[in-house]
């Protein structure tokens, strides 16, 4: 079955119009005087944008959210967005949120909103194919280098049918460190398949029984579950260290930048943190670990903490999107496209939205300061930089009463993190990218991401079925199905479809090419012809079929700043109507001077026109598996068949392109492999 990812992707260009702000010739050109908020332009508009927006299908927007009931036997409750007097409303930083997104596309404007680059380093586990059999104990030297001693007998990693008794996991001295206390073990060992078991462990030598080691690698405070293996060894260890200083130093630094805090019960228990410099608990490796290793070629090449590693991907996001070129730098090996990255020390440009929708530094900088408070000493302080906005949105208030609908509980909002190649990432040969593939030099994101119409939901009187939960709190799940956590899940109460609201947008001191781009956020297609639809995306649960709207001018009224203070203004009215042909006349000016991508515009129009979407809209599912659309088992089955070395039909998904048909994905079969 053929069906769309709720999520597509918009490729990233290099912006064409930025502005050098480190250039004071370039900031005080009469053209870029309108980002400046101590000038006002001769040409500078200033005014209010008047809009309609109407709901096509159910819409949430939240105000304040009451937690998840502690024993998770009660969903968190979204409450929507209320003013001072209690009426329903749309909040003016969600519609600001959507249009500047919009305006941030068009413009091929920098990715404002992005994960912070420390947490752009991806890693992906290895191939289970390719997984780490030996185990050795690292000891360090007198002079700080380290040495691996391989262990007899090991004969790789042995799951132990976890019958340890809780006292004996909460003795860390006894599994990691083997020199502080060697603890063994004896068990049988079988062999199910692919599979290895470890039984009837006790602390008592028998005939039938190996000896080991218990290696546990860490508790899941999510699912409660002991990562632990029995790990045969005699005790003995074999011939002279081999020196492994240089790979220590490797799994330090993967220890550091990939763990840390987050993943640490990915780390055996009994695992060594300390300090660093600002107080952040960072692991360290420590002498007499037991620890994997991979032997090739008699050389050691890579040590680990469990027999398929997470090995980090070659470069972060932040150098992936810096390696994205056009055909005007192509040819340019010196050339880094930083100015789609968040405004940073590097930079030396602004793009258009960042002009005028306002920004602030993602990196601080560190000043020193004289404190005339404690007696004149100099002090560090960190600031980061940051510019205004010159647009301001209101919030929007519905046109007639408002009755909410029914409260419900959704689905929940899931979908595959990055760095999940075949939906975030592409090759410049447009083939499949496997995990261990992922080399962010040289592959490349799919775009920004932007969510499709579900026509299903526009076209249905009521239709709850893409986001509505079959699970209800209290009552036992259906035959088959496992106990919900209820602190996935949301319950919201959300604005009925075919609801009309308005609101207003004012500007200051823009120019005629932002007024363009601005309206063309708002309003990306000529509403005089039927052929051209255009449906936004507002609110939560867009993947699964909530938050449809459409947007429209109304009229837009400028206020001639020129007027504004002489006595003409008492005496004739200084407001003007922006007339239909000023507007379509802005619009080219955006165009014109590439405050607009005429491509990102088309590749949009084909997004986001409902008739555009031939197929179901819904989470990859597996067939195979008897999942259907949008249903609410493991989501995912579908990329561990699509990632399985038999699959012949790898796939991935594909930016949009500009009058092509949305390339949909299908659900697995059973004549699939």
């Amino acid at each position: 079955m053929k069906f769309y990812s709720p999520y597509q992707f918009i490729s990233i260009r290099p912006a064409n119009s930025v502005i050098n702000y480190a250039d004071n010739d370039a900031l005080n050109a009469e053209e870029n005087k309108f980002v400046r908020h101590d000038y006002w332009h001769k040409e500078g508009l200033s005014g209010v944008i008047h809009c309609h927006l109407k709901t096509v299908s159910p819409l949430v927007v939240g105000g304040r959210q009451d937690k998840a009931d502690e024993g998770g036997k009660y969903p968190a409750i979204v409450h929507p967005y209320k003013q001072t007097d209690d009426t329903i409303a749309i909040p003016a930083n969600s519609l600001r949120g959507m249009i500047g997104s919009l305006a941030e596309t068009l413009s091929q404007s920098s990715l404002r909103v992005l994960a912070k680059k420390e947490d752009c380093n991806y890693s992906v586990r290895q191939d289970v194919a390719k997984s780490t059999q030996k185990v050795g104990l690292l000891l360090q030297n007198e002079d700080a280098s380290f040495s691996l001693y391989k262990l007899k007998d090991t004969q790789g990693n042995f799951s132990s049918a976890r019958m340890l008794k809780e006292k004996d996991t909460k003795n860390k001295n006894t599994y990691q460190h083997l020199t502080d206390n060697n603890k063994f073990y004896y068990a049988e060992l079988i062999s199910k398949g692919r599979e290895n078991h470890a039984i009837n462990i006790s602390d008592s030598p028998a005939n039938n029984k190996h000896k080991g080691v218990v290696y546990i690698r860490g508790t899941s405070t999510f699912t409660r579950k002991t990562y632990e293996s029995f790990i045969p060894w005699d005790g003995k260890i074999t011939g002279e260290g081999i020196d492994v200083t240089e790979q220590v130093a490797k799994l330090q630094a993967t220890l550091i930048k990939y763990l840390g805090n987050k993943h640490q019960h990915s780390l055996p228990i009994g695992y060594t943190f300390k300090h660093d410099e600002n107080q952040k608990k960072v692991p360290v490796v420590s002498s007499g670990d037991l620890i994997y290793y991979k032997e090739e070629k008699g050389i050691i090449s890579e040590l680990s903490y469990s027999q398929i590693w997470r090995k980090p991907v070659t470069a972060d996001l932040y150098q992936s999107i810096k390696n994205i070129r056009d055909n005007s730098n192509h040819a340019n090996k010196d050339y880094e496209n930083i100015d789609s990255l968040p405004w940073n020390e590097e930079r030396e440009n602004l793009t258009p939205v960042e002009a005028l929708f306002g920004v602030v530094e993602e990196d601080t900088v560190e000043n020193t300061v004289e404190n005339t408070v404690e007696n004149n000493h100099l002090k560090t302080q960190k600031s980061a930089r940051n510019l205004a906005s010159r647009v301001r949105f209101s919030d929007a208030i519905a046109k007639d009463n408002i009755t909410l609908d029914n409260s419900v509980i959704l689905k929940i909002l899931d979908s595959p993190k990055p760095p999940s190649p075949s939906m975030y990432f592409k090759s410049d040969n447009g083939e499949y990218i496997s995990k261990q593939e992922l080399n962010l030099n040289k592959h490349k994101p799919n775009g920004r991401k932007h969510y499709i119409p579900h026509t299903k939901q526009l076209h249905a009187n009521e239709n709850r079925y893409n986001w509505q939960t079959k699970f209800t709190p209290g009552k036992p799940p259906l035959d088959g199905d496992k106990n919900p956590n209820w602190k996935q899940y949301l319950k919201v109460t959300p604005i009925p479809k075919d609801t009309g609201f308005s609101f207003e947008i004012q500007f200051e001191n823009i120019s005629k090419a932002e007024l363009g781009l601005l309206l063309t956020s708002i309003q990306p297609v000529n509403k005089e012809d039927e052929k051209e639809k255009f449906i936004h995306r507002l609110g939560l649960g867009k993947p699964i079929g909530l938050g449809h709207i459409t947007l429209s001018i109304e009229n837009i009224t400028i206020n001639n700043r020129i007027n504004r203070y002489n006595i003409k203004s008492f005496l004739e009215k200084t407001n003007n109507d922006y007339s239909a042909d000023n507007q379509k006349s802005a619009r080219e000016s955006a165009i014109n001077k590439k405050y607009i991508n005429q491509t990102t515009l088309d590749e949009l129009k084909t997004l986001y026109n409902p008739d555009n979407i031939k197929y179901i809209v819904s989470y990859p599912f597996n067939s195979n598996s008897n999942q259907e659309p949008s249903s609410e088992e493991e989501g995912f089955q579908w990329f561990t068949w699509n990632d399985h070395k038999n699959n012949s039909k790898k796939q991935h998904l594909k930016p949009i392109e500009a009058g092509k048909d949305i390339h949909p994905l299908h659900s697995f079969e059973k004549d699939d492999y």
